[in-house]
């Protein structure tokens, strides 16, 4: 199955032109993460981010800011039924200062503590 960039977007030319109120979701474990990563970067959600202590995100602009700064374009959870490793969520961001990148979180049980504090200021699932 190929990934395809959700079309819901800033990106898409037919779509609306500001981001959705709510970020798509998709709640497929067969999408490859680096498939729907890939089409996200096409979309220019390229900056490296990364979660930070307390809550924070380490933003490509050299400043951490605080997840709940962050806006959610595109999310894509991932479900796994019998293996906790394989519930992550991906998502899509727009930083405060304008920065587009992407992050990967897990949730649940294999989720340390800076981890579930950042997906809960974004509104991403915690269990």
């Amino acid at each position: 199955m190929s990934a395809q960039p959700p079309t819901d977007g800033p990106g898409d030319l037919d779509g609306p032109s500001e981001p959705p109120s709510q970020p798509m979701t998709h709640h497929l474990l067969d999408e490859p993460r680096t498939e729907v990563v890939a089409g996200w970067r096409d979309e220019g959600f390229d900056d490296e981010i990364a979660v930070a202590q307390g809550g924070a995100i380490a933003c490509a602009c050299h400043q951490e800011h605080d997840a709940g700064e962050f806006t959610v374009v595109h999310q894509y959870r991932y479900e796994g039924t019998t293996n906790p490793g394989d519930e992550q969520i991906s998502v899509a961001l727009e930083g405060p200062c304008g920065r587009r990148g992407t992050l990967t979180l897990a949730y649940g049980p294999a989720a340390d503590a800076d981890t579930g504090e950042v997906a809960r200021r974004l509104g991403a699932p915690t269990d």
